[in-house]
């Protein structure tokens, strides 16, 4: 059930970090085997329209960054992180992140792309080294 998710919030928006974005979100059989999700899935094979806020595509494969106006959007179906409007509040939770992680020492700091290497020559001054993995 592996699925690492950074997230932040203030008083009027959340900030959700999909570290891994690019592998399916994982369901537990239990979930899988609740009549809800059973419902869903059928529907969704059949093509029928769905009772529920988002798609199980949307559910199983999220984008790297989700930001939730919570005043005018308590359920958090809009994901606003790619408006322009937003960039300025996107930057500032993002800063408010890293910061977090790097006072915690996060091992996900450097996220999916790189890896952090903090011993041997790297000790004194860690660094993020790039994965190459395109993410």
């Amino acid at each position: 059930m592996y699925y690492p998710m950074r997230c932040v919030r203030s008083q009027a928006f959340k900030l959700i970090q999909n570290l891994h974005y690019r592998m399916p979100f994982p369901v537990d059989q239990d979930l899988y085997l609740a009549p809800a999700f059973q419902d869903i899935l059928n529907r969704t094979h059949q093509g029928r329209p769905l009772p529920w806020f988002t798609s199980l595509d949307t559910y199983y494969h999220r984008p790297p960054w989700q930001l939730y106006d919570l005043r005018h959007d308590p359920q958090e179906q809009h994901n606003v992180a790619g408006k322009k409007r937003y960039a300025k509040t996107l930057a500032t939770l993002q800063a408010r992140l890293r910061a977090w992680q790097v006072a915690t020492q996060d091992p996900w700091r450097c996220g999916a792309g790189a890896v952090l290497e903090d011993m041997g020559a790297f000790k004194q001054h860690p660094a993020c080294l790039p994965l190459y993995n395109g993410l």
